[in-house]
């Protein structure tokens, strides 16, 4: 019988010096937070054990909207803030970390981001509310300072954009560079402008590189008309973006486009409202590997009249005049939404203390499982949860899930690197666990796909362990995956030849 060979893509994002815990810290609303360093079993309303739920507790912030929070690769808390204030690890205000020239009731009041090749500095973007005149600011932050608890250096409110402007920032990497991308839109009344996305280069030496992008498109029968708020959210692999265009009809609509994280270079981008029931958009966020989009709104009263959670797949929401489907499609209401780097889906109630969790973000709608758990915070949330780069978050995993015993089998892992040398993956070492030896296989920038074969010789389920290093040997996140192994053996008459052969499995 000729051999099987099933190809099996395991989508890996190795992320210089990032080892998924920068965002394991969210401090938001009226002094809420949660943290997932301390993860715990909790029982949801419908009688669910859930493990691994962060736990709630008490944070420096009171906003109304926009948050930011970001901790080391370990998870150390470094700071947060809501775009005019920066706390440091202790929960305190930090040293200059006053005056920040942002909006605490912006969509996104801000974000923070590494410095490229830096170990101790952090830009702090802030985003002004209510097209204000400040516009979009950054200020440095040293975190060797005070004992390591930080201070905002005499680079202060560097203006990188004069209001007005619109309320919302995202970032993500640039591939195969040390570098990222801010990103931010702003919409107008302009025919042939209607969508005009800002996009700079964080360097080393500053936010720099300007470059503006301008899009013909508006809602259909209508323009974008006071529409300045709403969220802005890249995909983790930072090739799609989505913008919230709240408003009543017919202007509130969902903005959705592509992005070049190579080049930075916006395109191919559409509006449309996925659902003539309800409207507002305020936020959303993508499934890990991008496939789906969840989508709430401003509307949080619970009545009749409220904007659900909704679900919509991207090739839908893009390609296509299909509706979002609510999720669930009874009382559960959802005021914002945040990707965790568990692979879950968080969300918020305003003024409430309620907590949704979509176990399984990858599903479609009908497999759906979403959890409610009433009284989960300590405080109140309001409308915004903290503002995160996208690439903090590890694309999910496909592939095959089974092989045939004694038959070869090849794993491929795709890589994403970026960030300073010393802190990138330098090899990675497979086990197949099976018991065979583990194999190291080097890592070369710039090459992105890596692949290992192996042949099971017993039938059973295995955990495939594919872990990163560094060149000083530290493991970055590993990457587990299990295949089951089948006996695939075929009894044939001894004159007739049989070829198993599969169009779809073999490659």
């Amino acid at each position: 019988m000729k051999s099987i060979i099933i190809s099996m893509l395991l989508i890996v994002c190795v992320s210089s010096s990032y080892a998924q815990k920068e965002a394991n810290w969210w401090y938001f609303g009226i002094n809420s937070g949660l943290n997932f360093n301390n993860l715990q079993t909790v029982t949801s309303s419908a009688g669910l054990a859930t493990p691994d739920m962060p736990t709630p507790v008490k944070g420096p912030l009171n906003t109304g909207e926009g948050s930011f929070t970001i901790s080391d690769s370990e998870g150390n808390l470094l700071m947060s803030g809501d775009g005019v204030t920066i706390y440091n690890p202790l929960n305190a205000v930090m040293a200059n970390g006053t005056g920040m020239l942002g909006g605490s009731s912006s969509t996104q009041s801000g974000i923070i981001l590494p410095v490229p090749e830096s170990n101790s500095l952090y830009y702090a973007v802030s985003v002004m509310n209510n097209e204000g005149a400040a516009g979009i600011t950054y200020s440095i932050v040293d975190m060797s300072l005070n004992g390591g608890n930080g201070a905002v250096t005499s680079t202060k409110n560097v203006q990188i954009l004069a209001g007005p402007t619109d309320e919302n920032i995202t970032a993500t990497r640039k591939r195969n560079s040390p570098n990222f991308w801010l990103i931010h839109r702003r919409l107008s009344l302009s025919d042939t402008a209607g969508c005009v996305i800002h996009v700079w280069e964080v360097t080393p030496t500053g936010i720099e590189n300007h470059k503006i992008y301008t899009f013909a498109v508006q809602p259909p029968g209508s323009v974008f008309f006071n529409a300045f708020s709403g969220y802005l959210k890249t995909s983790s692999d930072g090739t799609k973006f989505i913008s919230a265009v709240p408003g009543g009809k017919p202007r509130a609509s969902i903005l959705s486009g592509l992005f070049n994280p190579q080049t930075g270079v916006p395109s191919d981008v559409r509006v449309r409202n996925p659902s003539t029931l309800h409207w507002d958009w305020y936020n959303f966020d993508f499934s890990p590997s991008g496939k789906n989009v969840f989508i709430t709104g401003s509307n949080y009263s619970p009545t009749n009249s409220r904007t659900p959670l909704q679900q919509i797949t991207w090739n839908d929401l893009r390609n296509t005049t299909k509706e979002a489907t609510y999720i669930p499609a009874d009382t559960v209401y959802v005021s914002s939404l945040q990707l965790a780097a568990d692979g879950r889906l968080y969300g918020v109630r305003v003024n409430h203390k309620d907590m949704v969790v979509v176990m399984n973000p990858e599903e479609d709608y009908a497999s759906a499982d979403v959890r409610f758990f009433p009284n989960y915070l300590i405080n109140d949330a309001a409308f915004g949860l903290p503002n995160f780069m996208s690439a903090f978050f590890v694309a999910d995993v496909q592939g095959q899930s089974f092989a045939c015993m004694g038959n070869e089998a090849t794993y491929t892992v795709e890589i994403t690197m970026s960030g300073t040398p010393a802190e990138n993956a330098v090899k990675l070492i497979w086990d197949f666990g099976d018991g065979s030896p583990t194999i190291e296989q080097p890592v070369a920038l710039g090459t992105t796909i890596y692949k290992q074969s192996h042949v099971f010789s017993a039938v059973g389920t295995y955990t495939i362990v594919v872990t990163p290093y560094k060149a000083d040997n530290t493991p970055l996140k590993a990457l587990n995956y299990s295949v089951r192994i089948l006996d695939c053996s075929i009894m044939t008459n001894r004159m007739v030849r049989t070829r198993l052969l599969n169009s779809v499995l073999q490659q």
